[in-house]
């Protein structure tokens, strides 16, 4: 079971004055081997566009270490990281 934690919002508007709402959340799988558990850490961006859903994109298993995924949220929330856009910068952030 995924667990999702909104993280960031932000708004901001075009030139044409639409409205935008971006929501970026964070996603925790729990991995259960054993008797040990593992919190694995995701994204996940929702866009709106005046009030209407646009669209959403989440990318799960990206790291298990908290302060990485932490980063990777706010440079995706500080960038106005859009669904269309997130998978380049999210990998190109993730350890290898």
């Amino acid at each position: 079971m995924t667990r999702s934690v909104l993280m960031y919002e932000r708004f901001y508007h075009d030139s044409q004055a639409r409205k935008y709402h971006m929501q970026y959340y964070l996603l925790i799988d729990e991995v259960i081997f054993g008797c040990n558990t593992l919190d694995v850490y995701g994204v996940k961006i929702m866009a709106y566009r005046d009030g209407a859903f646009l669209d959403q994109r989440s990318i799960r298993g990206v790291t298990p270490f908290g302060p990485t995924i932490a980063s990777i949220l706010n440079r995706l929330a500080d960038g106005l990281a859009t669904p269309n856009t997130m998978e380049r910068l999210v990998l190109d952030a993730a350890p290898a």
